[in-house]
Formats: C-alpha cells, structure tokens, sequence
C-alpha cells in the first residue's frame, strides 16, 4: 500500500471532533482540569523560509493510557503499525493507579509521524511532562509574573527597525591583515565563534556586565574611544520602564560579542527574576528561584554599526526564547542557539502556542516558531527546546530558523551543516531490558547509562533544515568531540558500562568509544571500547587522523588512523601522567596539550604544558612538558577561547592562578629546543570584592608587537618580547 492509503485510513478512523471533546470531559471529571483539547490555532507570520512540516525524528515510546484505550478500536490499524512500545503496560514506575500523577492517568501521543499544527507539539511537551511525573506539582507558581517560557515578554517589547549602513560609514575603518593580530581561538577555520573580548585588528571590544567597552590598539597610546550600555536599548525595547531597572528583578548581560567587517553583534543573556539579583521585596522567594519556575530566559542579538568606533550606531535588535548556548559567523551570517526549557505546565495554555513553543522576536513583530520549523526528537528527556537562528548581518534580517523538542548542548559548525547533540539519562527500562532481574549480582557489558541525539542540520545557504537524526551511546564531551571530514561525522563519546557486585549494587565503569557515521547519520564504522575503565578527557581530529586523551590514572594519548571511515584503527597509545584537556596543533608534526599533572597513582598535582611528536601517528611521544608550579586552576582547561596559540611567534598564554594565593595573573611561554620556558607572569586585574577570583574571564591578544590582556574592567599593553608595561587602561 502506499502512504496515501495509509494517511487516508488514519483520517477516518480518527475520532471526531465532538468526541474527542467529550473524552476529554470525561478525563477532566476525574482529575485536575489540565487536560484541554489539544487543538490550538495555527498563528500568523511572515514567511522567511520554503515550507516543510513538522517532523517526529523517529517513533515514541510513551505509555499506552486509558484515553489510547477508548480509541483503539478507531485506530486499531493504526496502532498495529506501530512497533512494540517496550514499557506500555508500567505505570511511570509510580503506582499502578496513576497516584505518581497525581491520580491522572498519561496521554499518549497520536500515531503520527507528521502534524499538521500546533497541536501536535502541545501533546508531545505534554507527554513529556507526564513521563517525568511532574504534572501539576509545580504549577502554583504560575501566577508569578510573567516568565519568556510563555512568549509574553517577548511580546512586550518593540524591536527597532534596521538601519543600514551607508557606503561612506562601511570604509571608515580599514582591514588589517589576518596575521597581522591574533583571533578567538575557534575550532573550524574560517567559522567565528563568540566570545567576551574580539580584535579586527584595530579595534578591541570588550564585554564586562551591561558594557561594551570600545578601545582604539595603538600599543602605549591605545585609548578607550567609546561604551556601549545595553541597557538604554532595552529601556526603550521595553514598555515598562521598570522592567528593565537595575532595581528592578529583570536582568540583562552582555555575554559574548563578534565582529564582522564594520557591524558589532552584542549577545546579552536576559532573565526575568534571576537568581542573584532579585529585589527581595518583590514576591519572588529565594524557594521559587532554586525551583527553577521562576526564570524567564531569552538571548537578545544587539547590533551595530562601528565603522565610527566613537559613536557605535544601534542597528537593530532581534531575540529568541532561552538562554544562551553558544554562536558562531559564518560568510557574513550569524548562527546562534539557546535553549529553551519550559518549567511548569500549569503555564502552558495549549491554545496559545506562545506557552509551549519557542518565540522569535525582530522588528516586525513577535511569534512563536511556526509549526512547520520545529522537529520533535524520538524520546526527548524534558521538556526544552535547543532554538538555533540564522541571521544574514548585512541587512539585519533573520534568514532561517529551527527548534528541536529535546534540547542540546553541544554545537559544531561546519560550511555545510550544524550539529546539535544533547546527552540524556537511559530510561530505567532499558536498565530493565538489559537485566533480567536487577537485584540478581551480574555484569552488564556495554549498557551505557547516557545516550546522546545527535541532529543535523542542513544550512542550505542558512535556510535551516533537519537533514537526518540519530542517538548514539555515551556523551560527548564537548564540540571537539565531533568533526566532519569528507562528509563523514567522527565522534568520540564516553559510555559506560554497569557491573553490578558481590551485594547486587550496580557500578559504573566507564569506557571510551569512536564512531563514524555517514550523511544520514548511520554508523559505517567504530571501534566500540577504545579503552575501558578510563574517561575522554580531550579530542582532537586532524585531517585522517584523530588524537583522544583519556585517564584514570595515567594519560593514555590515543592515535587513530580514520582513512578507511569502515575501519578506523589505532596506531598507538602512549601513556604517560597527567592528561590534558586541551590539544591544539602546533605546525608541522606537533602537538600541544594544556591539561593536568598527575603523579603515578592518578592525584592531580597542578598544571602541565605538554608537546607531543605525531609526525608518526604510529609512533607518538611526548618531547617535552613542563609541570606549572604555583598553577592549580586556568579556565583554559574548559574554554579553548581562554587560551592564546600563536605558533609562528611563539606565543602561549591563558589565565590561572594558586588556590592558596587566589591569584588569577596572566602566563605567558614559549616552545623551542630546549622545551617549554616561561616568558613572563604578569599581574592580573584588580578585582571589586563584588567578583570571584575564579571567575574572571581574561584574554590575551596580539596586535603586532604588543600583547594586550582584557579582563572585565581593565586592559593592560606590554611589548612583546621584554613584556614591559607599556599602558594600563581602567574602565
């Protein structure tokens, strides 16, 4: 039969609309009124994009329910079509009365592979709030005030309308040579990422708070020449002043900046009742915000024109439900993703999309992402959305567009695709299905307790579209952790396996694995226990080959040859103490690692530098390291744009400090013959007592012969070389 006939089937054997109505009733008399019709209007908008349907990137498991039960002798075709729902006759591992929901019984989601509207989503979001056994419990907050995870703040704000730039302004502020300064240290040539502090060579931005800060780079006589406050724009987004006063519980930061050409994008995280900075006499507690219920995020896109750096032109403004995930530039395009989770259902109102569907905001007005960008993953683990945007930056105008029901944390970006991977806990059914009785004491070979979905997305010139989806075992450490070559995906996770010992208790070991996969994201190759009882610690992918860095105790440094994709091998593990975090090529032949030293027996005893030889993959060896007394912390070790690489003129520099001292200063080191040496330690920034010491962000950057360091509130020039102190500017 063809689909036709199928979809024909399913449209007269679906109840009616009086019905359902009438099920629904019924339902509603036995429990908490929660359960409206599911039928919510298609809204509005302006089209950016060619049309496409909702999509279910695979079949759900959900419980069958009592409702499913009425209607199976209507859709009893369509049920049998479905494969078997390994966990349909248990009850959310609550009662078998439904007393974990609170005496209600689970919605099942419809037997459908396509929506047609809203609708749709509102059962998924809804089902997922049922699976987690969360329905009702925290919906007594819903009148609080009003959170973005319902739209309406969004919807509160007017967005000022593009104004471009003039050929005139867009040559004011000439191009500097690529080699000619230092960039954000980025994973993809060629592909931006944000960060707190960028450089077009002549210009540093840096962001601190609600600041901008704007310097002029001219070595000893470098000068700030302007200061962007964000929150005079939202004052005027916003049409309660109060909602954007410092006294008041909205909350905005600047948290990352890019710069393409002559147009600056400011990146603010925004809340509604943020924890930390709440007025204490509104009637928001200190319970509701560790709750969680009481957060309203959404990431605002500021932009600007600074081809005068003296007075930066405010350009436009656009915003998206969540909070900020990470972004990347691409050819004059802005990709930025949050995350978009909805916290009590109380709030949900299933006929206003707005409550349970990710909202975009531009000048023309505010909407929920439209029906037909949202893709729904197979078996999402909450109820959060990751929301990723396309943004052409020469006319302001957002191009593209995509949600994904189940959240992500991780982001690569390559020319042609963005991935989006979100790692989630194996449901207690599979442990089930893997041991046929738990209590029992008996290994369990390669049950691995997390799972990651993986998306691709086809950027198909920014017109973003989901091209193919899949779940793999393990987490992902971070981006790194995935790379395109060639059209394959390499991707390095950690899973785990349960042994269950002498007394039935189940321990976790975990064991590192490499899979490949092709377009569709199927596996064509693997090598499925790199090493057991050892967790990835840093990867790297270098052109056919890929470098892992696992530990326990000590540091085994993995080389893999990825020429065949159907059967990568390992050419050589090297193992020596310590590991590192962080690796990064270093010319021809060479490798640099950032990471932990360690003495024999695994106890971490501060900070290593670490080149190794893979000139063989086969042969790798570690020619020099270099244990940094007196550092026991660096942000490098986590963020790579912490950490400054400048091999053609022998730079290494990052932040880090003592936990004794609590110092946070600047090191800088050098590579040669003779190994590692360090070139200078120079004084971090003075901090307000209002700030960590541990959470300082400081960047290095060169600019010709100068070495700039930027922190939140103040940039120090030093000549490269001597490092003498050539200016210190305080703002």
């Amino acid at each position: 039969m063809s689909d036709e006939i199928f979809q024909d089937m399913a449209r007269q054997m679906r109840p009616s609309d009086p019905t359902r109505q009438a099920l629904f009733q019924a339902l509603a008399q036995e429990g908490p009124a929660n359960s409206a019709p599911n039928g919510s209007p298609d809204v509005a908008r302006r089209r950016i994009k060619r049309p496409k349907r909702a999509r279910i990137l695979g079949l759900p498991r959900r419980l069958v329910t009592p409702l499913a039960a009425t209607v199976a002798a209507a859709a009893m075709v369509s049920v049998a079509l479905l494969p078997a729902v390994p966990w349909a006759n248990q009850a959310l591992r609550g009662d078998q009365d439904g007393s974990a929901l609170g005496g209600r019984t689970a919605p099942a989601r419809e037997a459908t592979v396509t929506a047609a509207g809203y609708d749709q989503v509102y059962q998924a979001v809804e089902t997922i709030f049922w699976h987690n056994g969360v329905y009702g419990k925290v919906n007594g907050l819903r009148d609080i005030a009003t959170g973005l995870f319902s739209g309406d703040w969004l919807q509160g704000q007017v967005m000022p309308e593009y104004s471009a730039m003039s050929q005139a302004d867009s040559t004011t502020v000439g191009s500097v040579a690529a080699d000619a300064y230092t960039a954000t240290n980025t994973q993809v040539e060629g592909i931006d990422e944000g960060d707190v502090v960028k450089t077009d060579g002549q210009l540093i931005f840096a962001a601190a708070e609600q600041y901008v800060t704007i310097l002029r780079a001219a070595g000893a006589d470098t000068e700030v020449v302007s200061k962007i406050d964000v929150a005079d724009i939202f004052t005027a987004m916003s049409q309660d002043d109060d909602l954007t006063s410092p006294d008041s519980v909205a909350y905005s930061q600047v948290i990352d900046l890019l710069i393409y050409d002559n147009v600056l994008v400011v990146l603010i995280a925004s809340s509604q009742y943020g924890y930390g900075i709440v007025d204490h006499e509104s009637d928001v507690t200190e319970d509701d915000l560790l709750a969680g219920t009481a957060a309203g995020d959404q990431t605002v896109t500021l932009i600007y024109d600074v081809s005068q750096p003296t007075t930066p032109r405010h350009l436009t403004t656009l915003a998206q439900s969540g909070y900020y995930t990470t972004s990347r530039l691409l050819d004059g395009t802005l990709y930025v993703v949050t995350n978009h989770s909805l916290w009590d259902i109380g709030r949900i109102d299933p006929a206003k999309p707005g409550s349970y569907v990710p909202c975009v905001a531009d000048p023309d007005g505010t909407e929920p992402i439209p029906v037909d960008d949202i893709s729904l993953l197979p078996d999402p683990a909450s109820p959060s959305y990751a929301v990723a945007t396309a943004t052409d930056l020469k006319t302001g105008q957002r191009i593209g567009q995509e949600a994904i029901l189940g959240g992500a944390e991780t982001v690569y970006l390559t020319a042609s695709n963005l991935y989006l991977a979100g790692t989630r806990w194996v449901d207690p059914e599979d442990w089930d299905q893997a041991t046929a009785d738990p209590e029992v004491p008996q290994a369990v070979a390669a049950v691995s307790s997390t799972k990651t979905d993986l998306v691709r997305i086809s950027l198909d010139d920014a017109d973003l579209s989901v091209s193919a989806q899949t779940t793999v075992d393990g987490r992902l450490l971070n981006q790194f952790s995935l790379d395109e070559f060639e059209g394959y995906l390499r991707l390095v996770t950690t899973s785990d396996s349960w042994v269950a010992d002498e007394t039935g208790v189940a321990l976790s070991e975990p064991f590192a694995r490499l899979e490949i996969l092709n377009p569709s994201l199927v596996q064509v190759g693997s090598i499925d226990q790199l090493v057991t009882n050892e967790s990835v610690q840093a990867v790297r992918f270098i052109g056919q080959t890929g470098y892992v860095v696992t530990f326990r105790q000590v540091d085994p440094l993995f080389a893999i040859d990825l020429k065949d994709p159907t059967t990568p091998r390992v050419l050589s593990a090297l193992k020596i103490p310590g590991f590192s975090t962080y690796l990064h090529p270093w010319g021809e032949g060479l490798l640099l690692g950032l990471g932990q030293s360690a003495t024999d027996d695994g106890a971490i005893t501060g900070l290593k530098l670490s080149m190794f030889d893979i000139s063989d993959p086969a042969a790798v060896s570690e020619v020099a390291s270099l244990a940094l007394e007196g550092l026991d912390h660096s942000s490098a070790l986590n963020d790579h744009h912490a950490i400054l690489v400048d091999q053609p003129n022998n730079l290494i520099g990052f932040g880090g400090g003592s936990w004794e001292t609590m110092a946070n200063d600047y090191w800088v080191y050098s590579y040669g013959p003779d190994g590692f040496e360090i070139s200078a330690s120079l004084p971090g920034p003075e901090l307000d007592y209002e700030y960590s010491w541990y959470g300082e962000t400081i960047r290095g950057i060169r600019i010709g012969d100068d070495l700039y360091v930027c922190s939140s509130n103040e940039t120090r020039v030093y000549s490269i070389g001597l490092f003498d102190t050539l200016t210190t500017l305080e703002y």
